[in-house]
């Protein structure tokens, strides 16, 4: 670590993972989904590129107080818009009606962030199957 990230506060800190939600239309979804990514225990910002949704999509994100990007519709073009405005050292695309199981919600996703190396992250997407993407 050098020496200038080391006088930096916390919260100065870039984040450790952009988690991109591209949206349309995902109202009936979206508080959901938010909480279960805004209770990750790490350095997370997370962005949500919404591609011109009728719905209220946008003003339930903007009462979350997460962050809104507009973009042209198409999942390639959203995710390339965040990905473009995110400052994490890692990325995380998630569809905006993924949601882990509520009775494993803590356990779902799991954060693994070294001093030095890879960022780890374990999601369970079912009672036994896991994944760790390195």
């Amino acid at each position: 670590m050098d020496d200038r990230r080391k006088k930096l506060s916390l919260k100065e800190q870039p984040p450790a993972l952009s988690i991109i939600i591209p949206t349309f239309n995902e109202a009936p979804v979206i508080n959901q989904t938010l909480d279960a990514v805004m209770g990750i225990q790490c350095r997370v910002e997370v962005i949500v590129v919404d591609g011109g949704s009728f719905d209220e999509t946008v003003e339930i994100v903007r009462r979350r107080g997460v962050r809104v990007i507009a973009s042209e519709r198409g999942r390639g073009l959203q995710m390339h818009a965040g990905a473009r405005a995110a400052r994490g050292e890692a990325f995380c695309f998630l569809h905006a009606d993924t949601l882990p199981q509520p009775e494993s919600a803590g356990e779902s996703l799991v954060l693994t962030v070294p001093e030095r190396g890879a960022l780890t992250i374990t999601m369970q997407t079912g009672r036994d199957t896991v994944y760790t993407i390195l």
